[in-house]
């Protein structure tokens, strides 16, 4: 992930807006979710995941260099509002659902597969719950008291509003740092700690290397999954520059947002990253610290070395509740809210209930498919 979000820094002339482009959450299911279906094709072993996973980016990415430069990003105004709603919420609470297993410390239990077959196996196993749940639920309640409190502080005193953004930003650092710290302390120089940490990571590039083109068979079965990543890779970049383009008042091309969303998927696989796709919370992030344009990435990338050169040897004691705990709450954060549901129900209960079954389609099945009910259901009844 960190290798992804550094190839940023090196696009900055292919893009007009300052969001973030990294692998999120979402891409990272969307690869899991590709490289066990080709695993299921090709048999155990074939094909290793990092082959799998890096096939995957290029071929994508080389996908949406095309569609932007053809200049076809006016295409992505006929897929419904609707539709793309639907899909971001479908996917805030598939993720979640795959944290549980790791928030409340509960081994044995996988994360793959349906999200309400997983939601069973957790509430099966709840009497399994360990330590590692303390990290977890105390990173979310941090996040959230330091959130309202920032936000309090800026509607008291308005003059000072950026500033108590900037501090609002900086909670998710600190927090996962105290955790860090706390972690350091009971394990010191061995993991026999009685909770789960990331553990050795390797620092640098070491694993840059031009990924290995993939044969005929191979792109046979990517062939199959491209449709499908592709759509939700443009959905949710067109839907995030539109958002940071209204709050910071600037337009966007969206065939140009297609090709750096491109090129940063090409150009990552050899330095060892992976499918990336656009970062709401990330994005917000950056917003909210005062970043106005895409120089924001280069300063992120020069971070990004400096952290894989100097700092995982600190990651190593990084508590995997507690990362669990910052992505539950950056995905809850992101889920519509009771009233808004509420007033769209008032508003038209036909789109509120095909909101329902695509959200449900995404839960049940793959996130592909909530797109795809959302928006055929919204063109026929249109």
């Amino acid at each position: 992930m960190l290798l992804s979000r550094y190839i940023q820094g090196c696009l900055l002339f292919t893009t007009k807006s300052n969001s973030t482009v990294k692998a999120t959450g979402v891409s990272s299911l969307l690869t899991v979710d590709v490289i066990s279906r080709i695993t299921d094709k090709a048999g155990l072993g074939y094909y290793t995941p990092e082959r799998a996973a890096q096939a995957l980016a290029v071929s994508a990415g080389l996908a949406l260099v095309a569609l932007g430069a053809l200049r076809l990003g006016w295409l992505l105004q006929i897929i419904p509002k609707s539709a793309t709603e639907a899909y971001a919420t479908a996917a805030c609470l598939k993720l979640i659902i795959g944290q549980l297993p790791a928030l409340l410390g509960l081994q044995g239990v996988s994360n793959q597969g349906s999200s309400f077959f997983v939601l069973g196996h957790v509430l099966r196993h709840l009497g399994e719950v360990s330590v590692d749940a303390v990290f977890g639920f105390a990173v979310m309640f941090f996040l959230a008291i330091i959130a309202l409190l920032c936000t309090a502080l800026a509607t008291r005193y308005p003059a000072q509003r950026r500033l108590w953004n900037f501090v609002s930003t900086l909670r998710f650092p600190i927090v996962i740092g105290m955790s860090i710290l706390i972690s350091w302390l009971i394990h010191r120089e061995n993991y026999g700690g009685p909770f789960q940490v990331v553990g050795l990571i390797e620092p640098g590039f070491l694993r840059a290397h031009f990924p290995t083109l993939p044969d005929a068979e191979e792109m046979g079965y990517l062939c199959t999954e491209l449709p499908a990543i592709v759509l939700l890779m443009v959905v949710s970049q067109a839907a995030l520059v539109q958002k940071m383009a209204t709050t910071n008042g600037y337009a966007v091309n969206n065939s140009q947002e297609l090709v750096a969303l491109g090129f940063a998927n090409i150009f990552g696989p050899p330095i060892g990253g992976y499918l990336t796709m656009g970062s709401f919370s990330s994005s917000t992030i950056l917003s909210m610290a005062g970043s106005r344009s895409q120089l924001a990435g280069v300063f992120a990338a020069l971070m990004v070395v400096m952290a894989l050169y100097l700092l995982m040897g600190v990651f190593a004691y990084t508590p995997l509740a507690s990362l669990a705990g910052l992505v539950t709450y950056s995905m809850f954060a992101n889920l519509p809210r009771p009233k808004a549901l509420y007033n769209n129900w008032q508003l038209s209960p036909l789109d509120s209930l095909i909101w329902i079954a695509s959200v449900a389609m995404g839960l049940v099945y793959t996130l592909e498919w909530s797109l795809y009910i959302g928006t055929i259901a919204k063109w026929l009844l249109s």
